[in-house]
């Protein structure tokens, strides 16, 4: 929005006691936008600043990021060279879970592991049906990893059914569970495939991924340029799937509401 109006952006002004404040302040600081992309609030002797509402800075143009924006945000940011020096393709998975479950108020937000699966499958390299490990270097031409959060540090979870992440390493992928958010930004950031979640944080580090394939699945924050949309069709199946898991699981009434 600032960048739109011509603005300086003075940064993000709240209630800095918040628990995940810090972790936000890690990420931005990860990302090299420190002084981009600051948490503060104007002082009493700042002339002309303004503290803007939720509502004044999210207009539908300014919500949707610019082609300019994108470059200077960008450029503003620091380079990521590749954890690992290796010859594979990196496939990155976000699966949200943590916040999220399938008995949840928030179960539209749940993927079901199967969908993850479906993605993977899709944007493996064709020519390998499993992950293969060349002989004389031992480095597999494909690896997949998974990343995701097992308990929501807020609300906590652990009474609520979930999926087995024997889902994803039986078929020999990485599963990385609660691990360093940052290390898991970087991950996601030089990854040669990134599957996204309906999370912003896969949003973020997703528009600083410009070398490779991004795998968008439709929420209310829109795409930018270039990321590869999952047909709405596969999201519809995915929910239908949530509702028959929460019927069978779940000790309440299934969800109703439009599938969307």
């Amino acid at each position: 929005y600032a960048f739109r109006s011509g603005k300086r952006y003075g940064g993000a002004c709240g209630n800095t006691s918040y628990v995940t404040i810090p972790t936000q302040r890690r990420l931005i600081a990860t990302l090299g936008l420190t002084s981009e992309l600051p948490f503060s609030c104007p002082s009493s002797t700042d002339r002309g600043s303004a503290i803007l509402e939720f509502n004044d800075y999210t207009s539908q143009e300014s919500v949707i990021f610019s082609t300019e924006w994108l470059a200077f945000i960008r450029s503003k940011a620091r380079e990521f060279p590749r954890l690992l020096s290796l010859t594979s393709v990196q496939i990155v998975v976000h699966v949200r879970r943590g916040d999220v479950t399938f008995c949840g108020n928030k179960y539209k937000r749940y993927f079901p592991n199967q969908y993850y699966l479906d993605l993977i499958e899709e944007y493996k390299p064709k020519q390998h049906k499993e992950p293969h490990y060349a002989t004389a270097t031992n480095i597999p031409s494909y690896n997949v990893t998974v990343l995701s959060n097992a308990v929501d540090p807020i609300a906590h979870n652990a009474h609520e059914p979930k999926e087995p992440w024997e889902d994803f390493t039986s078929r020999g992928y990485h599963v990385r569970l609660g691990a360093d958010v940052e290390q898991d930004w970087w991950s996601m950031i030089t990854a040669d495939v990134f599957i996204m979640s309906k999370s912003a944080f896969s949003h973020v580090p997703a528009i600083f991924n410009d070398h490779g394939r991004v795998v968008y699945t439709a929420y209310w924050t829109e795409p930018i340029p270039g990321w590869e949309v999952v047909p709405r069709t596969k999201s519809r199946e995915a929910l239908k799937l949530v509702r028959k898991m929460w019927k069978r699981h779940c000790n309440r009434t299934a969800p109703m509401g439009r599938v969307d």
